[in-house]
């Protein structure tokens, strides 16, 4: 194969990797965005509940205080005992939601786990195409429907590729013979007996 033929077959390679790598960026960007949206209203909702947490903290002591005055001989009026633990439910009726929240919020977040991005090309130079693109921008081949059935770029697949251009023609040899099997207690003092 001719220098010129292998440097441009290089040269697609790149191109085509570089339209992917600049898709998967924009689809990654993407994901990031929305991953610290959620992030961002996980944190405030978490705001909202220690908050509310304190609240509950300061009514239960505003409650533990009137209970005290109560046994140690102080009046104290049952209709405020009543009313205190009202306030103390519906905090805790707030921060049970809270969470509840909290929890949604959390199942919507995307996965951590990489996407397989998928790219149209053009049938025949392999150059990246968009929707809606009635010829190949590279080399300006007519595309018909190819643009509306976009075909998986794997990346791993293009890495092959793009190593079998200036792969060396010299086998690499594999090691041969059988591997010793380690030595075993037995097999060891065996070994020393014979020294």
């Amino acid at each position: 194969m001719s220098f010129n033929r292998k440097l441009f077959e290089l040269v697609d390679v790149v191109q085509r990797s570089a339209g992917t790598a600049g898709e998967t960026a924009s689809a990654v960007a993407y994901d990031v965005q929305k991953r610290a949206n959620g992030l961002l209203s996980v944190a405030r909702l978490k705001s909202r509940l220690a908050e509310k947490n304190r609240e509950i903290d300061e009514a239960l002591k505003s409650l533990g205080a009137q209970l005290y005055g109560t046994h140690i001989g102080e009046p104290s009026d049952s209709e405020a005992l009543l009313d205190k633990l009202a306030e103390i439910d519906t905090l805790k009726a707030e921060a049970l939601a809270l969470e509840q929240e909290i929890g949604a919020e959390k199942s919507r977040q995307l996965p951590l786990t990489p996407r397989k991005v998928y790219a149209p090309a053009c049938p025949v130079c392999g150059a990246g195409i968009h929707e809606g693109d009635q010829f190949c921008g590279a080399c300006g081949t007519p595309l018909g429907g190819a643009s509306d059935a976009p075909a998986a770029q794997d990346t791993a697949a293009s890495a092959e590729d793009e190593s079998s251009l200036f792969a060396d023609t010299a086998d690499t040899e594999e090691p041969s013979g059988e591997a010793e099997a380690p030595a075993t207690a037995d097999t060891a003092g065996a070994e020393s007996d014979e020294t």
